[in-house]
């Protein structure tokens, strides 16, 4: 007997998302309201973080590396094209070169067309001094 073997994450739900942070607390919070005993510390296990690690992350004082952004996605069991979505999300948010980080943001797009870039990235480009800001539109 075959079983349907069911994903421990919504990881799908990874496309809501223009941020690791954002994702990470979203996961976090279904899980919570899947067991209310579930806390961030039994997930920052989960993902290979210690708790106070996770906090900087989701409250945007750390970014991740794109090593541990990949052991997290197979935590998370993420498929390819989520892993290779978060990924990039996580090298968007890490770079501090403009052209990089433009390059990664239209990874991003590429990977899901329907993400829309929120403010705290407007703001990020913005202080990076993008100059000509319409571009993101192209992208």
């Amino acid at each position: 007997m075959v079983r349907n073997r069911r994903r421990p994450y919504n990881s799908s739900m990874i496309y809501e998302h223009d941020n690791t942070a954002g994702f990470l607390k979203a996961t976090l919070e279904m899980k919570a309201k899947q067991n209310a005993r579930y806390s961030m510390r039994a997930f920052a296990k989960k993902i290979g973080l210690s708790p106070g690690g996770l906090s900087q992350v989701m409250n945007g004082k750390k970014h991740l590396s794109a090593e541990r952004a990949h052991s997290i996605g197979q935590a998370l069991e993420l498929d390819a094209r989520e892993a290779e979505y978060f990924l990039s999300l996580v090298q968007m948010e890490s770079t501090r070169a403009p052209a990089l980080k433009l390059q990664y943001l239209e990874k991003v797009k590429h990977l899901n067309p329907m993400v829309t870039l929120g403010e705290d990235m407007k703001q990020t480009l913005l202080t990076l001094e993008i100059r000509d800001f319409d571009q993101l539109d192209a992208v």
